[in-house]
């Protein structure tokens, strides 16, 4: 039984002089260095080369040294796991009366960068060593790799690397003895994914299937999704199945995860067991019993322990955000206690599952690294079986009435996934509805319509994009608009009563920095701008239209960017100067709507008589505070604080005329008076013929 021994290390960490050591105290041993196949190959070790070309003779050299009865010594970094799978697995197939021995060089990241430094032949670049290091951080190598040993070792702490491999040498064959007996004498029962590699295919399929919601059928419905996942270089119509598609997926941790062979199983392993469908009543566990793998055993070989694992990420996955009293992991390893995936005591279960979480859930990229507060969630899955057909009901009623083309896409694409999931209900009951609609037949639309271009528009908004924009002939016009291109920065689509508009600020011109809404079907793009603005500029935008919008009793904002700033700046006296008290009168029946609409307007510019005696809501008291008018026909006041453009607003006129006789407007006195020219002109349209 031949001992071989692999060196594992990031750059610098002291590898070759181990390799050399252990030659000295290891006749005849033949050292195998990638280092020395670079010159062998291409005449300068510090040429990288093709490394298929490099690990094909690695392997033939291997081969040669093991037949031959020599001791084989593999020096290289050796850094990331599926590497050292690739290089051991094979041989320990092929020569299973062989033991392999790993050395791990633990030598601090300083220290390598330091020896790095100092070597006078092919210093390697620091972000490589600093990523090989990071790499051995995150996946040290472990005995379930295929080692019959593992020795750590770090040369910066130790004086005489001579003595001291000459005393722990003799001491490794007992050590292995050991470690093999104690492994054939459990009574551990173990299961197919009792080998770390295939442990690992399992794990990281969960991962894909959880970053890549659709994961399979990408290339049909989200080619862009799968594009970005693969690199630009990759051809997607060589992926022709849905084993294609994941497999390309899982190689972009490495190859050796994409198996096909073993994708297929392991997505029957996930069907059979409730991963991939959302059924109420989950099955009893599938997972047949097998012998004891050819590799080392890893932490979850045992069933029980692989079992308890996989019942916790099904139970995160179909419960995401699991409340209850005390903090996440209490709330968590109650209910996985409750239903039998933990036993023991709370403690003890506790500490459980928090190694579950560092072990397995976090490294693996199951769990994000950020401290779970709230409730623990697996990649994507934020929501709960309920929930979900609570979100399909609510953007189905949304994508009818308001026609956005982005609900729609989301739409379909929830449709597609809760059909493949078995979740969607033939027929759901329209709970929830919105009865607001759009009036305005997107079919009929110029194609050259910001309403067609929906998903344009929204980048442009995100990025800071100024537009120049001129809007249709022959469409509906109040008066006041620009008849030729402008340029405008978009701050936000807003969906108001019966369509869908665009709020922006003016680029340029006279009317700089005007805020101003107008509905997307009626504008169309000009030539392209190359002009950007920051997102904090945008965001400040943003918050400026919502408070004109909630000050001036719907879209009309006035035309004039000046007494705008006026009014955002909150200065009473400047506002003062630019506003006026719109004062209402209602009779019972019309105060009390009005009184329940008590969030129409801001709290600052309403004030309103006390509700009627009868009413259920008392309401604010800084709010209903006014006098009654004392007149019987319309006792309740309603004092309304607004800027003077305000009284254009389409919006405003609409709500005040909808009370019929049960309103009466007692001022401003020019308002009064516009008031009743208004509904003269429209009396006059009905009086008798002369």
């Amino acid at each position: 039984m031949t001992q071989h021994h692999i060196l594992i290390g990031p750059p610098s960490s002291g590898k070759t002089t181990l390799a050399q050591t252990l030659q000295h105290h290891l006749p005849p041993s033949v050292v195998i260095s990638t280092d020395a196949i670079r010159a062998q190959l291409y005449g300068d070790p510090s040429i990288q080369g093709q490394w298929p070309e490099i690990f094909a003779q690695v392997q033939a050299q291997c081969h040669q040294a093991i037949t031959a009865g020599k001791t084989l010594i593999y020096d290289a970094t050796n850094a990331k796991r599926p590497w050292r799978f690739r290089f051991l697995l094979p041989f320990l197939d092929t020569y299973p009366d062989q033991v392999w021995i790993g050395w791990y060089l633990t030598t601090p990241l300083n220290t390598c960068l330091q020896w790095n430094q100092e070597r006078h032949d092919r210093p390697v670049p620091a972000a490589i060593l600093q990523d090989l290091h990071a790499a051995l951080h995150a996946f040290p190598p472990e005995a379930a790799e295929g080692f019959a040993t593992l020795e750590p070792l770090d040369p910066s702490q130790i004086a005489d690397l001579d003595r001291h491999l000459h005393d722990i040498l003799p001491r490794l064959a007992r050590k292995i003895t050991n470690r093999r007996n104690a492994t054939q004498a459990t009574k551990h029962v173990f299961h197919p994914y009792s080998s770390l590699l295939a442990f690992e295919r399992l794990l990281y399929l969960i991962r894909v299937l959880l970053e890549y919601p659709g994961a399979g059928n990408l290339r049909h419905h989200q080619p862009d999704v799968l594009q970005q996942a693969l690199g630009a270089t990759t051809d997607l119509s060589t992926l022709t199945t849905d084993l294609d598609e994941l497999s390309a997926l899982l190689s972009q941790q490495d190859p050796l995860y994409g198996d096909r062979p073993a994708l297929a199983q392991n997505l029957d392993w996930l069907q059979r067991n409730g991963f991939l469908h959302s059924e109420p009543c989950l099955p009893p566990w599938d997972l047949p019993e097998q012998p004891l793998p050819l590799t080392p055993t890893h932490g979850y070989s045992e069933i029980d322990r692989f079992l308890r694992l996989m019942g916790t990420l099904r139970f995160i996955a179909h419960h995401p955000f699991y409340g209850g009293d005390g903090s996440a992991l209490e709330a968590l390893t109650q209910a996985l206690r409750d239903r039998n995936i933990l036993a023991g005591s709370l403690g003890s279960c506790r500490d459980t599952l928090r190694k579950d979480i560092q072990l397995i859930l976090k490294p693996y990229g199951l769990l994000m690294p950020q401290r779970y507060k709230q409730g623990y969630f697996l990649g994507t899955g934020i929501f709960s079986q309920p929930q979900l057909l609570q979100l399909h009901q609510l953007l189905a009623g949304q994508a009818k009435s308001l026609a956005d083309p982005t609900v729609l896409d989301l739409l379909n694409t929830l449709n597609d996934r809760l059909k493949y999931s078995k979740l969607s209900p033939l027929a759901p009951y329209p709970v929830r509805a919105l009865y607001n609609f759009t009036i305005t037949n997107q079919t009929h639309l110029p194609s050259d319509a910001l309403a067609n271009t929906v998903d344009r528009l929204e980048q442009d908004i995100e990025q800071g994009h100024c537009l120049e924009l001129q809007r249709f002939r022959g469409v509906g016009r109040h008066g006041t608009e620009s008849e030729t291109f402008f340029q405008a920065w978009p701050v936000q689509m807003v969906f108001h009563n019966i369509g869908w508009y665009l709020g922006y600020e003016v680029a340029s011109g006279p009317d700089i920095g005007l805020l101003e809404f107008d509905r997307l079907d009626r504008v169309f793009r000009g030539r392209v701008v190359d002009q950007y603005r920051d997102r904090g500029i945008q965001d400040r935008a943003c918050q400026q239209l919502q408070a004109l919008f909630q000050a001036s009793g719907g879209l009309f904002l006035g035309k004039n960017p000046h007494h705008q700033r006026q009014w955002l700046s909150g200065k009473r006296q400047q506002r003062q100067a630019i506003s006026a008290t719109l004062e209402l009168w209602f009779s019972d029946r019309a105060f009390r709507f009005v009184s329940e609409g008590d969030q129409r307007f801001p709290p600052d510019q309403i004030q309103l008589s006390p509700r009627l005696p009868d009413s259920a809501r008392p309401g604010h008291p800084k709010l209903f505070r006014l006098k009654p008018t004392g007149d019987p026909a319309h006792p309740h006041r309603c004092l309304l604080t607004l800027p003077y453009w305000a009284w254009d607003n389409v919006d405003l006129k609409r709500w005040i005329w909808g009370f019929d006789d049960g309103v009466r407007v007692m001022g401003p006195p020019h308002w009064v008076e516009n008031f009743r020219q208004r509904l003269g002109a429209i009396a006059a349209l009905y009086l008798p013929p002369p």
